[in-house]
């Protein structure tokens, strides 16, 4: 289970960047700080998509997750070993089942009017995944939807309103992860289109997951 992998659909309309600084917590967030990014970063201009972790042992492996729409693929570019990994469709499309939603009140979180909810994905093979979401539609944003992995979970049709505050848990290898994501900043300035280029000098491979640990 990649932790930020690509998505699969995009704001229609919107182009620009999407920030959440990301905290761990509980038991195991000292042994999992090294590991976890600090910071994600999704950036969107027309069809296609960048995820971006920054900060960790997560940031070095995945690289950038670009996908690219008019293809319906998705590719990890790890710059530090300058290869590209190409995702299949299966891996690149949301093939999770329907999560169960269960609206849990009103808050406010950093000034917006937020509905908070409890969103539980049924159990793999993997292991566990759920997740507490504050939503809010004080934001005019149309939000990417679907995809892999923590970041394409945090978009989900089946919620009202824009993510504003996830916290997630993952359960799995005999660890619980708490990675709590909070909105930091959207941009309406549209990115380079340089950043969607996938290098052509750069090796290109299938990806295996087993080659990332599973995670």
């Amino acid at each position: 289970m990649l932790l930020c992998a690509g998505l699969n659909t995009y704001a229609q309309g919107f182009e620009g960047q999407i920030s959440y600084k990301v905290e761990l917590k509980g038991e195991n967030a000292a042994l999992m700080a090294m590991m976890m990014p600090n910071s994600i970063d999704i950036f969107v201009l027309g069809k296609d998509a960048l995820v971006r972790s920054n900060g960790g042992m997560t940031a070095s492996m995945l690289g950038d997750i670009i996908t690219k729409g008019a293809e319906g693929l998705s590719y990890m570019v790890v710059h530090k070993k300058k290869t590209v990994y190409k995702m299949k469709p299966s891996e690149n499309a949301s093939a999770d089942a329907k999560p169960s939603v269960k609206e849990m009140g009103k808050e406010k979180i950093n000034g917006y009017n937020c509905t908070k909810y409890m969103v539980t994905f049924p159990k793999t093979d993997k292991g566990e995944f759920y997740q507490y979401m504050w939503c809010t539609t004080d934001i005019d944003v149309k939000k990417p939807q679907g995809g892999t992995g923590s970041s394409g979970k945090m978009f989900l049709a089946e919620v009202d309103g824009f993510p504003v505050k996830v916290d997630q848990y993952i359960v799995a290898q005999g660890m619980e992860i708490n990675m709590e994501m909070v909105l930091d900043k959207i941009s309406e300035t549209k990115p380079d289109a340089s950043m969607f280029e996938i290098p052509s000098k750069y090796k290109m491979e299938d990806f295996d997951e087993s080659k990332f640990g599973k995670m």
